[in-house]
């Protein structure tokens, strides 16, 4: 199993089992990262406010992402954050 995440500070990792891979999702630049963080509050506004719903800044966020997370499968997407998030949206396209 691997897992797909943003943010390297998360609560949880500590109590995730040896055997399961962690990927991070990597940007070319800081600013991408905080606009679909859930520990910034530029992510918090955008998913909060269904802003992306409205103008696909995910759309136009994705090619900032490193294109090596995408060489991988992903069966399952599971949202720590509530339905809507980067993560869930990017393993939905790819």
């Amino acid at each position: 199993m691997t897992l797909l995440l943003v943010d390297k500070n998360t609560d949880f990792i500590d109590r995730i089992k040896r055997d399961i891979k962690i990927h991070y999702l990597a940007f070319d630049n800081n600013i991408y990262h905080n606009l679909v963080s859930m520990n910034a509050l530029e992510g918090k506004v955008i998913k909060k406010a269904l802003l992306n719903k409205k103008i696909k800044i995910y759309d136009k966020i994705l090619p900032h992402v490193n294109s090596s997370m995408f060489k991988f499968r992903y069966d399952l997407a599971v949202d720590f954050y509530g339905y809507g998030s980067f993560t869930t949206a990017i393993v939905a396209k790819k």
